[in-house]
């Protein structure tokens, strides 16, 4: 990249220009622009002598949007969205992250909510978890899924067996509040600053047409004088 820079250089330009380069790799482009991925995820890296960009291509059969972990109720709710109606949410289990074979915590239909809708979003509440919570230690959360979503009785009572052997591990990831504060706090900044060019752009239509319809009147006045 030329000269060298110290810590506090912005890249932004290099990653963006970087990035952009990437569709002009057949493959890469191919992945983009694929109807059988549905997920893509960014890894980035710097030193003062180049910048690299990784991009991953999958595709998954569901998103998770959030996870609040409420310390007060002992409650920890799981919300997101399935990304493909061939299946639907059967299990969600907490594991410890040195030990992915101890659960610690597990739920089944009867405690997940999934609404007949287009999106197919479910929200799965573990209620009376407050040992978990409470405890230091790193701990993962495992969605599974099954085939026939419309066999699965959710928000009811559930008298079936669990088999986990039976059911697809979907998903993983660390068990903590997501999006985090951080996130929160830029996605408002960048929702502020929307919104804000959004009142600048209305303010400067409402401007325009007030000054078209100044313009229209001082003619109309103009032209009755010669009259």
């Amino acid at each position: 990249m030329g000269s060298k820079r110290n810590k506090y250089t912005d890249y932004t330009a290099e990653f963006l220009e970087t990035h952009s380069t990437l569709i002009e790799f057949a493959n890469h482009r191919l992945n983009m622009l694929s109807t059988s991925l549905n997920t893509i995820s960014f890894g980035m890296a710097f030193d003062e002598e180049k910048v690299v960009i990784v991009d991953l291509f999958t595709l998954r059969e569901l998103s998770v949007d959030g996870i609040n972990i409420n310390n007060e109720t002992g409650t920890i709710v799981v919300k997101g969205k399935m990304l493909n109606d061939k299946y639907g949410v059967y299990v969600m289990r907490i594991v410890s992250a040195d030990k992915s074979n101890s659960t610690l915590a597990m739920i089944t239909p009867q405690n997940i909510i999934s609404p007949e809708m287009k999106v197919r979003p479910f929200t799965g509440s573990f209620n009376g978890a407050s040992k978990i919570i409470h405890d230091p230690s790193p701990k993962i959360i495992e969605i599974y899924i099954r085939e026939k979503p419309n066999t699965i009785k959710y928000n009811s009572v559930f008298t079936g067996s669990v088999k986990l052997e039976d059911l697809i591990l979907a998903y993983n990831m660390p068990l903590e509040t997501h999006p985090n504060e951080i996130a929160l706090r830029e996605q408002k900044k960048e929702d502020d600053e929307e919104k804000r060019k959004i009142y600048i752009e209305m303010d400067k239509k409402r401007i325009e047409k007030e000054m078209e319809k100044e313009e229209r009147e001082f003619r109309s006045k103009k032209a009755d004088n010669e009259l």
